[in-house]
């Protein structure tokens, strides 16, 4: 009787891993192309914004312009807020 069972198990648990491989490779691809999208977004952003920058340095007759941004920091060990202010650009 055991005879009988361990070809069937055996054929359950190849099909089982190959369909578990299959989508495994597939989750990674959807990953991948998902990081793909987000990185070509940013990247459009900020080619926009460089344009931008490059813009107004030339209108106004400047060597060089920024961008700054104000945020907040975290927090000081009394509890008081940090204020922030980064040059980003």
């Amino acid at each position: 009787m055991v005879e009988v069972w361990i070809p069937v198990v055996t054929t359950l648990l190849g099909a089982l891993t190959t369909l578990l491989t299959i989508w495994y490779r597939n989750r990674l691809e959807k990953e991948k192309r998902d990081k793909e999208c987000f990185l070509s977004g940013i990247v459009e952003e900020e080619s926009e914004l460089l344009e931008k920058l490059a813009e107004i340095r030339t209108s106004v007759g400047a060597s060089r312009a920024s961008v700054y941004q104000f945020h907040n920091g975290g927090e000081y060990f009394t509890g008081k807020s940090m204020k922030k202010y980064s040059m980003t650009y």
